[in-house]
């Protein structure tokens, strides 16, 4: 394998409509389905949260009256998406010097399976000269990291840029259940959550680099992990967090994949700057901030705060938004270069990159 560094040369992102968050309360707990007090519970929940917009591919009319998860607009199908995606990356060089192309999501609109839907969106796109297609569904919320590192193996052993795109339609999982049920709580915990959201990037590598005349972001290292657990998951089709995440999942996180990961490349916390970790919400984000997990400043959290506070739990594709963030940034604040990509979720599977701006 070549020892050729390699770019992210493009981001791009893509979101459905986006709904205030009373709105939506409104329309998955309604006062005539559920009454008066479920609905001011689903509201205050919603509230609580502290992320006014909502996106959602789902027509949530229907949902209320039946409880059917359609698609609103057929511009938010996943195919659709994808190619979107692609046109937007593709502006500065042509789409036949792409040679790989990654997919990742755990939740999709998407029904016909066969060719995968890699395939499908590569054939869609005319991304004519594609050597490989993988695909890589219900990694959680840490499948970019997964997608990352199999696309720059492929940079690195072809000398030919790579696509990935990750994204998630979390709200087609949405289930309307009778207030009795034992799920209840944490199917609301579910419902009022996660939304939908992707984001693709164009991989280039070294001899690619002058193609490009804006500072980017050179991936030095990538590691991934997995320990069992089954604190998050779908359960007969529903998808449920138990109490306890955001008590496990940081301090998992940090133990057995980011400090480590940081020893190895001879850093530690504060010589990081920029930290892009998965938003599963502020009080998970905030646990990175305790001296046993990561002992994060508030400065270093801000941007991860920031974006869940916009965007929400967009699952996989959470982390990379705070990336996006910093990859449009015209310059860092003092000159701050080096940053990392944090995912983490149900498996328990998670990954981090290490990066400096170029």
């Amino acid at each position: 394998m070549s020892s050729e560094s390699v770019y992210i040369a493009e981001m791009a992102s893509i979101m459905p409509k986006r709904y205030c968050s009373t709105h939506v309360s409104d329309r998955m707990y309604s006062t005539a389905n559920f009454g008066p007090a479920v609905n001011k519970m689903a509201k205050r929940f919603a509230a609580r949260m502290g992320v006014p917009l909502r996106s959602a591919v789902i027509d949530l009319d229907l949902f209320e009256q039946d409880g059917q998860n359609e698609l609103a607009n057929l511009e938010d199908h996943p195919k659709t998406w994808g190619k979107s995606v692609v046109e937007q990356l593709t502006t500065r060089i042509p789409k036949k010097n792409i040679g790989y192309f990654n997919l990742s999501y755990n939740i999709s609109y998407h029904q016909d399976t066969l060719p995968n839907l890699a395939s499908q969106i590569v054939m869609d796109s005319d991304l004519t000269e594609v050597e490989r297609a993988d695909e890589l569904s219900h990694y959680g919320c840490a499948a970019s990291i997964f997608s990352l590192d199999q696309a720059v193996q492929f940079c690195k052993e072809t000398g030919k840029p790579a696509i990935v795109f990750t994204f998630d339609q979390c709200t087609v999982a949405h289930q309307k259940i009778e207030p009795n049920d034992s799920d209840f709580r944490r199917m609301m915990v579910s419902n009022l959550l996660f939304n939908d959201a992707g984001v693709g990037l164009l991989l280039v590598p070294e001899s690619m680099r002058e193609a490009f005349q804006r500072p980017l972001l050179r991936i030095r290292d990538i590691q991934t992990g997995y320990q069992s657990g089954n604190l998050i998951g779908m359960t007969q089709g529903r998808f449920l967090m138990n109490d306890g995440v955001k008590d496990v999942m940081p301090k998992l996180a940090s133990t057995a994949l980011i400090r480590p990961f940081l020893e190895k490349n001879g850093l530690n916390t504060n010589s990081v700057h920029q930290w892009s970790i998965h938003q599963g919400g502020t009080e998970v984000l905030k646990q990175f901030a305790n001296a046993d997990v990561l002992g994060l400043s508030d400065q270093q959290l801000e941007r991860s705060l920031e974006l869940f506070h916009q965007y929400g739990n967009t699952s996989a594709a959470s982390c990379l938004l705070v990336l996006k963030s910093f990859f449009d940034d015209p310059e860092p604040l003092n000159g701050d270069r080096t940053g990392m990509l944090v995912g983490f979720g149900a498996g328990y599977y998670f990954g981090a990159m290490l990066y400096d701006r170029q």
